[in-house]
């Protein structure tokens, strides 16, 4: 049961961070979501959404092992971004992977 609501948990945020994404994109917030304790996304979640949280372990990392996930907007306002590793552009936002 614990694991269940975890992954319904990493649902809203995979929701709330790639909406309109592909399934790489959504895989990408868990990965990076796993390496940080601090998160920012929810929303009603899709069945990609859940699916993505259920299995994201069971697929490569996307990122690269990327620490940040951002909207390219965001970038001006860290400096201290290092390597972009990924990005993606959905229906509905755009998402870059940083190390």
């Amino acid at each position: 049961m614990t694991n269940i609501l975890l992954a319904l948990a990493l649902a809203r945020i995979i929701a709330g961070e790639a909406p309109g994404c592909p399934i790489e994109a959504k895989l990408a917030v868990a990965n990076v979501h796993s390496r940080n304790v601090i998160w920012f996304g929810d929303a009603e979640p899709t069945a990609l959404d859940v699916w993505a949280a259920l299995n994201w372990q069971q697929f490569p990392d996307p990122t690269d092992g990327a620490v940040y996930l951002i909207h390219p907007a965001d970038r001006e306002r860290m400096p201290w971004l290092v390597e972009r590793t990924a990005a993606w552009t959905c229906s509905a936002t755009e998402l870059e992977a940083w190390k």
